[in-house]
This record gives structure tokens, C-alpha cells and sequence, in this order.
């Protein structure tokens, strides 16, 4: 009897692993299911006197299993009784239609992992007499109620039909005319009728073989009402199926014995699409297309999705449908495709969920109250009805049901905080096994347990959250440092973060008292900004919350720093109100949480909000995630470990507005703050664009500009136009700071700016670093004029050895070549690693000043650009006379093209100068792979004998050689120059 698969050898992997009976425990008899779905009210089913005992829920139970238990998969017993009778037993007489049934379902562990069960329900004889006569009694206590209610109202409209029609059918109104009523609605007499009871087949499967458990359990249930036993005891079927019939290989298909006829099931290989053995063409039927694909937009956009149906299998087919669509992605939120009755207080979870309902067999679905928000769907089969709800709590469906839920809130609203700790205790004892609350339990524990769960699920979701952002942003060093369980798999940054301001939303939307607006969290803010506004006024000290300027400063002291950014929760808000690109509430709290995130202050600024703890217990109920303390606190914690990386998620997103931005020049002696008598300019250059060069008012140090977001900022072009007798400026560097970000950079010159002095420059290109944050004390000290330092030009030119000017220019090659072999959103910036400190630039200047004879007593210094127009000018001439003619056509073309060079770059209208000359050169010598033959032209020339002492490296072929397969290696990469760079070079 055991299962062979085709081809292959048996996983070890079973394919079920657990049959299960479950029904009604003749030990216990009747006992009354504790919450009722009727459309009306929660009632206990014994109270419930209205309908007619066979149309009330009684409590099943699991009447046996097999196995015990699975130690990989540990027997649930309450939540397989839910799902095998969701709305508990029911009861029929030979009068009432008895068909088996079929529905599946899923249990979805912590972990993640599902567990699918296969339910076969069938009706079969009472042979108890206890429960017959338990049954007789409830109609007679039925009968009676019924018949006191139509003597009490025989005035009323409904009481006249009910007399007429009792009449009609020929029955007086006496004792018989009771019995005539109920046997309208369905009646029970022990000594006519026979009594049936609803018992349900199980299979509990790793996978969804639903047609294959489906055949299985039909077989077993005809095998059970046969006439003739079947060839072999049932318990041998049990046992085949459970212990000898393996998972199916992948890609094979799985042919075993049932009881009558064979079953075949099949498992998709790795390469093909996964399981989806539930019909997708049902799930078009039921819906149709276009309501089929709202659902879907619906599931795409992670809203609260809420399937009703009277069938069990169509709501497990339609979920299971639409899950089957979203391949290759997941639904990682709640899914419960058959919510039972006793847990319909789940709907009220603040999180995105699907779920599946089960309609009241009659009810009126014309007559259901829904949310206004909830978009209906006509077009459904009029079995079945798909809502969505989109950010709603589940409303009852008549008033009554709404004035019950009021009065449990309520009752639980108004305990002092002594028993609400007690509550929360007690809550979090109950663990997590709690799964059917009863409804003479719903006591303000049980209610605290339920939204405990809520509160440990945002929780745990904030964490996972968090981790799964620092480790997207640390890359491999995340997985060194052991945080590769994570499991990122290329998640987009902005994707991670697009999904914390969803989560921070939900967070903010658990146990508000009133919903205001579309985003609780910019509610929340608002709030917040209008009471401390209000205590400002009060104080009569409107400072302390608008302490932003953008009118330009002179700085008449010669301590010139740039002001510290005070830190404020207001602030941020006022910049985010100002931007009129944002039109919704929603947008404006994402990009409030974007800029506090690039700012490093969203535990802060969270924090703060949160510590005004009236307007928290104004808004929010006593059970809602921000009033509880422990878990609020993980929380902050959580997202405070974020400031461990830079984000710049606000920079790089809102890429058309405004943002002022600070200039501070910093001089280095203390005479220049006079600045100078010439009319100084700058241009400030980012990745989105540049500033345009703006005129620096005379003898001041410090100003403002409004710009069009620049992105990060990446170079500084300072100079001036050398007028007046006082022309000449030393500058130390310049720091630039955007005023809403915070973000400030330093751009290090160490240079004069001036004819006749150091290299003639009147222009020059900075190179900018971001400044580290620091702590409030050192924050100004990192700003302030730094001490006396040389310029780049002279420190340059310390002697260093052979050796350490070879290995400086190896770790500036490779620093470039493991830059192009990062992820590019790993990347820094290319135009620091060839200009910046340590760059390329900078070592082939010390390989160039190396022997060369640049310090004359008495006389101008000479720069190596000096050198490279002597040579420059020798290949024009030697070209002219024809000197060059008995050379190779590729060394004249190498000729030509550094002559070209050379001249677009002394031609250009900038005054660079020659150190900025030569900069240009090496730059634009590595972006067109020309570098490398440039330098054997160089040495060649006979200007070099003059220039260049005998032991310089430039003389030594080795060293060349050696420099030239380095910087050959560049050649694999495209170099993109920045436009500040190459500004007026015609090439």
C-alpha cells in the first residue's frame, strides 16, 4: 500500500502528519458555543432562546488523533478544532439537507511556516439518547419562548402574519399552534425525528495536496458508511498514509492507494512555479477580472483585505488564489483565510491582514453595515462577497452589536492605573498558547492579551525592521560581523525605508481614541506643535521655537565658526510645512521621518513627541503600543540603532526644493578677516547640480543663499578678480552646511588666492569632506579656525623616499579600483579619490616634485607645470622642424594629443593656476587613458637634464616602467570627471 514515486527513492519527508476526528463529546452532551456570529450580537448560545436549536453552534471537540504528536510539528488542538468546525457542531433532522462538505485551511506558526488541513464534514445519527433529550428539552424551552413572545406583541404587525399563517395551515391557537410556528423555522420531536450531528475528517499536511486529501477523505468517509467493510481495516489506511507515503520528490509526481482507487499528486521541480494546487479559475469565477484584480491591487498595497463567503473552501480558494498571484512575492502580514467565530475581535488589528469570514446562512448581506471607506463590489456572485477595507476597525453590523462592544471598551477604558498594570501582567502571563478566549473571560486581561499581541507584533516587527535596514546599508560588513540571518537579498534602500514609515504609521494608528486625518503620526505632530507653540506664547518667548534665519551675516569678530543648529522637533516640522511639493498628511509625515532619519534624530525626535505624556493619554487608549512604557522604549531603542549608518533618504528623494544653505570662510591668519579688497565669488557643487557663482559681499565671512537641492556636496570654487591694492587672500577652507539637513562639509584649501603669490591662482577647486557629527561641545571646536597650517602645495614637497612615494601611489590606484568594484550605492566619492587628500593627484605630484629643482634663492619658485610647458613647448618645435618626423606614428600622435591638452587647458579663461593646471592634466589624462603614454614623452624631452637632479625617480626607467603598468590598470574603469573639474576646458 505504500506510495511509490516515480523514479526516485522515497524523501524522507511524510506526506501527511496527522489525521484528526473531530465532534460532538457524548460525555460533556450540549454545550453551548461561546460566541455566536448571528449578525446581531454576541449572546451566549443557552441565552439565545430566538432561533431554533438546530440553527444554534454547540462546542466540538478533537474526538481523537493519530499520532499523538509530531515532534517537528507540535498537534495544536484548540486551533484544529477551530478550523475543522470554525462555527462549532450543528444538527439536522431527516427533514434538512445533509451533504458532506469540504473546506481546507492554514495554520501559520511564529516562525513563519504554514501547515495546511483538509476538513471532510459529514452528518452522521445521535445514538446518545442524553443528547436527543438535551435537544427536545432546548426546543421545548424554544417553543415556549416563542409562543410567550406572540401572546406578549399579538397588537404588533409581525404577530398577525405569524396568527394567519399558523391558522392557514389549519392548527389552532392553542398548544398546537407553538409547534406549528417552530416547525416553520425547523422543528425536533424525539419520537418522529431523527437526529443528525456534523463529525469532520481531518488531514494535516506540510503541503498543499488538496485534491489528492480531498479523494483520500471522500474514500474514507464512503468506507465509513459502507455496507461492506472495505478489503483492510480503516486504521491500515490511516496508518499508509501517514507513515508510508512520502513527500513527493521535486518535479516528480507521487502515485499511492487509497481505500477504492488510486490517488496521484505532483510537486514542482526548483525551476518551476510553486505549489498552487487550489483552482485559479474558480477564484476568476467567483470574483470575475476587474474585481479579482482590485483585490489584488489591494493585497499589492498591503491593505487590510476582509473575504466573505458562506462556503469555507471558496474563501480559502480565493485567498489562496490571490497569494498564488503575488509570486514571486510573499504575503508577509496575517493571513487567515477562515477566521472563526470566536476570534472575530482579530479584525480590529491594526496591521495589514487577510482574512476570510463566514456569512450566516440568510443573512441579508444588503443589510450589512460596512466603513465608508470600504469599496464595495457589485459585481460578485451572490454567494459570495469580497470587501476591502482599507485602514478600518471591523464595525458590528447592526447597532446593537455596536452599543455591546462600546460598553466592553468602555468598562475597560475606565479602570485606574493600578488594575491596568495588574491586567498587563496577568496578560502577558497567559503566554501565547491562548488562542479561543471565552466569552465569560472577556475581562479586561483577556482583552489586554489580545491587544498585547498586537503591541508584541509591532514590536518584534520594528526589530526585524531595523536589522534588516543596518544590515542592507553595512553590506558585507554586516554579514562579517555575524548578521547574515537577516536574510537581505538586494532590498532597495528606499524600499526598507519606504516600509518603516508604513510600520511608524500603524505603530501611531494602534488604540487611537479618535482618527484625525489620513496619517495618525503627522496628527500626532500636529498636536504636538500647536501645545508647544501655545506654551511659547505663553512664555512669552517665541524664540525658543523659531530660531532660523536665512538674511545674510558679517561677521565683525575675528572668531570665525560656523553657529552651531540647535536641534528641534518644531523646526524640522516648519521645513517639511514649508515645501509645497508635499500635498497630503501622509507625504508630510514620510518626509518628516526621512529628514529626521538623515538628520540621526528619529529616536530623538520620537522621543521627545512621546514625552508629553498628557497629550499621548488624550490620544490614545490605555491598551495602545505608545502607553506601553517597556515596549516603547524597545522601540526607540530599535530605531536609535539606525544612527549607527548615513542615510540620505531625504537629500536624495526630494530633489526639487529649496534648501538654504550656510557659507563660512575661514582664513588662516587673523589679518584676513579684513578679507580682501578684490570681489571674492563662490560656487557651490553637489551631485544634483551646482549654486552658480554667487558674489560674496566684501569683508564678510559668513552667508546664506537659497538653492535648488544640490544633493551631496562635492566641490567648492572659490576665487576673486585680484582688484584693489590688498588682492591677495589666504584661505584655510570653507565650510558649507545645508540648513535643514544639518549636513555640513569642509572644503580644505591651505592656499592663497592671488597674482605673484604661490602659484598666481585666482581660482580654486576644493575638494569637500562631510564633517562627522559631533557631540554639542566639540561641534563648535571642529568648526572653528583650525591651527596654522602650510599650504597643500608646500606640504606636498616634504621629502619622502622612493619607497613611500611608490606605495602612496599604489593605495591611491587601488582606492580607485576598489571603488568601481563596490556596489554603486556603496560608492564615496570619485573626484575625492582623484583630487582629495591621498588621492591620485596628490601622489603624482610628490613622484614629480621628487628631484626636482624647484627652490631657487632669490628667485620664483617653479611649479611641475613649468616643466611640462617647457617639454610641451620642445615637441612643438621639434615638430616643426622636423625633428620628430623619424619617429613612430603612434609616438606622434601621443605627441599631439598632450600638445592639445596642454593648450585647451592654458587657454582656458580660468585662472586656476599651475598646480590647478596640472591637476586638470593628470585628471583628464586618466579619464581618456592617456596618462601612461604621456610620461615616456615627458622624460624623453631634454628639459628634464635642466629640471630634474640625476637620482630623480622621473630619470629612473625602472620606477617609470613601474608607474606606468599602475596607472595602466586604471584603464578597465570609465572615469567620470566632475563638471566643476573640467568648467571651460574645450577639448
Amino acid at each position: 500500500m505504500s506510495g511509490t514515486s516515480a523514479g526516485s527513492a522515497a524523501v524522507p519527508c511524510r506526506f501527511a502528519h496527522y489525521f484528526v476526528i473531530c465532534g460532538i463529546d457524548t460525555e460533556t452532551g450540549l454545550e453551548p458555543d461561546e460566541l455566536q456570529t448571528t449578525g446581531k450580537s454576541y449572546k451566549f448560545a443557552s441565552e439565545n432562546f430566538e432561533q431554533s436549536p438546530l440553527k444554534r453552534t454547540f462546542k466540538s471537540k478533537v474526538l481523537a488523533r493519530y499520532p499523538e504528536n509530531v515532534e517537528w510539528n507540535p498537534f495544536d488542538q484548540d486551533a484544529v478544532n477551530m478550523l475543522c468546525m470554525p462555527k462549532g457542531l450543528s444538527f439536522r433532522t431527516q427533514a434538512d439537507q445533509r451533504e458532506p462538505q469540504f473546506h481546507s485551511f492554514i495554520i501559520t506558526k511564529e516562525d513563519g511556516s504554514r501547515t495546511y488541513g483538509f476538513v471532510h464534514t459529514f452528518y452522521e445519527e445521535v445514538t446518545s439518547p442524553q443528547i436527543c433529550s438535551a435537544m427536545q428539552t432546548l426546543y421545548q424551552m424554544h417553543n415556549a419562548e416563542q409562543t410567550n413572545a406572540a401572546s406578549s406583541s399579538s397588537s404588533s404587525s409581525s404577530s398577525m402574519d405569524s396568527l394567519a399563517s399558523s391558522l392557514d395551515d389549519g392548527y389552532s391557537p392553542t398548544s398546537s399552534s407553538s409547534s406549528s410556528l417552530s416547525r416553520a423555522a425547523g422543528s425536533y420531536d424525539s419520537s418522529r425525528d431523527t437526529l443528525y450531528v456534523s463529525k469532520a475528517l481531518c488531514l494535516i499536511t506540510p503541503m498543499p495536496f488538496m485534491h489528492a486529501c480531498r479523494r483520500f477523505l471522500a474514500q474514507m468517509h464512503s468506507a465509513v458508511i459502507a455496507a461492506t467493510a472495505p478489503p483492510l481495516p480503516l486504521e491500515s489506511y490511516v496508518y499508509n498514509i501517514l507513515y508510508e507515503v512520502p513527500l513527493p520528490a521535486l518535479g516528480r509526481s507521487l502515485k499511492f492507494h487509497g481505500i477504492y482507487e488510486p490517488i496521484v499528486c505532483q510537486r514542482p521541480g526548483p525551476g518551476e512555479l510553486p505549489l498552487a494546487d487550489f483552482p485559479l479559475a474558480e477564484a476568476f469565477s467567483l470574483l470575475g477580472v476587474e474585481n479579482l484584480v482590485q483585490v489584488f491591487t489591494c493585497t499589492l498595497l498591503e491593505m487590510q483585505i476582509l473575504l466573505y463567503s458562506q462556503d469555507y473552501q471558496r474563501l480559502m480558494t480565493v485567498a489562496e488564489g490571490i497569494t498564488t498571484l503575488l509570486f514571486p512575492f510573499q504575503w508577509q502580514h496575517v493571513y487567515v483565510p477562515i477566521l472563526p467565530a470566536s476570534l472575530l475581535h482579530f479584525l480590529d488589528a491594526p496591521v495589514p491582514y487577510l482574512m476570510g469570514l463566514q456569512s450566516k446562512e440568510g443573512t441579508d448581506r444588503s443589510k450589512l453595515e460596512l466603513p465608508q471607506e470600504v469599496q464595495h463590489q457589485p459585481g460578485l456572485r451572490s454567494i459570495f462577497t469580497a470587501c476591502l477595507f482599507c485602514r478600518w476597525c471591523h464595525k458590528a453590523t447592526t447597532a446593537q452589536r455596536r452599543k455591546d462592544r462600546h460598553r466592553q471598551q468602555t468598562e475597560h477604558l475606565t479602570l485606574d492605573n493600578d488594575l491596568k498594570e495588574k491586567y498587563m501582567q496577568e496578560a502577558r502571563s497567559l503566554g501565547k498558547n491562548l488562542r479561543q478566549p471565552k466569552l465569560s473571560d472577556l475581562s479586561p486581561a483577556v482583552i489586554a492579551q489580545t491587544n498585547w499581541k498586537f503591541v508584541e507584533g509591532l514590536l518584534k516587527e520594528c526589530r526585524m525592521k531595523t536589522k534588516r535596514m543596518l544590515v542592507e546599508k553595512m553590506g558585507r560588513e554586516a554579514v562579517e560581523l555575524g548578521h547574515g540571518e537577516a536574510s537581505i537579498t538586494g532590498l532597495e534602500e528606499n524600499t526598507l525605508i519606504a516600509s518603516l514609515c508604513d510600520l511608524l504609521e500603524r505603530i501611531w494608528s494602534h488604540g487611537l481614541q479618535v482618527k484625525q486625518g489620513k496619517s495618525a503620526l503627522w496628527s500626532h505632530l500636529l498636536h504636538y506643535q500647536a501645545r508647544e507653540e501655545m506654551l511659547a506664547q505663553q512664555a512669552d518667548s517665541p524664540g525658543n521655537i523659531h530660531e532660523h534665519t536665512r538674511s545674510r551675516k558679517r561677521k565683525s569678530d575675528s572668531s570665525i565658526a560656523m553657529p552651531s543648529l540647535r536641534v528641534s522637533l518644531i523646526q524640522d516640522m516648519r521645513h517639511i510645512q514649508s515645501m509645497s511639493e508635499i500635498k497630503t498628511d501622509v507625504g508630510r509625515a514620510r518626509a518628516w521621518i526621512r529628514l529626521s532619519l538623515e538628520k540621526k534624530l528619529l529616536s530623538q525626535h520620537l522621543k521627545q513627541l512621546l514625552s508629553r505624556q498628557a497629550l499621548t493619554k488624550k490620544l490614545y487608549k490605555r491598551y495602545a503600543f505608545l502607553r506601553c512604557e517597556e515596549e516603547k522604549e524597545q522601540f526607540l531603542f530599535h530605531l536609535l540603532s539606525l544612527n549607527a549608518v548615513d542615510y540620505f533618504c531625504f537629500t536624495s528623494v526630494f530633489t526639487t526644493i529649496m534648501i538654504p544653505y550656510r557659507v563660512v570662510i575661514i582664513p588662516i591668519k587673523k589679518l584676513s578677516n579684513a578679507m580682501t579688497t578684490s570681489n571674492p565669488w563662490v560656487c557651490v557643487s553637489g551631485e544634483l547640480g551646482d549654486s552658480g557663482i554667487m558674489q560674496i559681499p566684501k569683508n564678510v565671512l559668513e552667508m546664506t543663499f537659497d538653492c535648488q537641492n544640490l544633493g551631496k556636496l562635492t566641490t567648492v570654487q572659490l576665487g576673486h578678480d585680484n582688484a584693489g591694492l590688498l588682492a591677495k587672500w589666504l584661505v584655510d577652507c570653507v565650510m558649507v552646511r545645508n540648513e535643514i539637513t544639518g549636513h555640513t562639509y569642509r572644503f580644505p584649501c591651505g592656499r592663497w588666492l592671488g597674482k605673484g603669490v604661490d602659484d598666481g591662482s585666482l581660482e580654486r577647486v576644493l575638494i569637500g569632506e562631510l564633517v562627522l557629527p559631533s557631540g554639542e561641545d566639540d561641534s563648535a571646536r571642529a568648526c572653528r579656525t583650525p591651527p596654522l597650517q602650510r599650504s597643500p602645495s608646500q606640504g606636498r614637497r616634504i621629502k619622502l623616499n622612493s619607497a613611500q612615494i611608490q606605495e602612496g601611489i599604489g593605495e591611491a590606484v587601488n582606492n580607485i579600483i576598489k571603488h568601481f568594484h563596490k556596489p554603486e550605492k556603496e560608492r564615496g566619492s570619485l573626484t575625492v579619490l582623484l583630487c582629495g587628500e591621498n588621492s591620485l593627484v596628490a601622489a603624482l605630484e610628490q613622484f614629480f616634485h621628487h628631484g626636482f629643482k624647484s627652490a631657487r634663492l632669490f628667485q620664483k619658485t617653479v611649479f611641475v607645470w613649468d616643466f611640462v610647458e617647457k617639454a610641451v613647448a620642445y615637441m612643438e618645435s621639434a615638430d616643426q622642424v622636423g625633428d620628430l618626423q623619424e619617429t613612430t606614428e603612434a609616438m606622434k600622435m601621443t605627441c599631439q594629443s598632450l600638445c592639445h591638452y596642454f593648450n585647451a587647458i592654458n587657454s582656458t579663461s580660468r585662472n586656476i593656476g599651475k598646480d590647478g593646471k596640472f591637476q586638470l592634466l593628470v585628471c583628464l589624462g586618466a579619464r581618456d587613458r592617456l596618462l601612461p603614454q604621456w610620461l615616456p614623452l615627458l622624460v624623453e624631452c631634454p628639459v628634464i637634464l635642466q629640471m630634474y637632479e640625476d637620482t630623480a625617480m622621473l630619470r629612473d626607467p625602472s620606477t617609470l616602467n613601474t608607474l606606468i603598468s599602475v596607472l595602466e590598470a586604471l584603464h578597465d574603469f570609465s572615469i567620470t570627471l566632475e563638471a566643476s573639474l573640467v568648467k571651460g576646458i574645450n577639448l
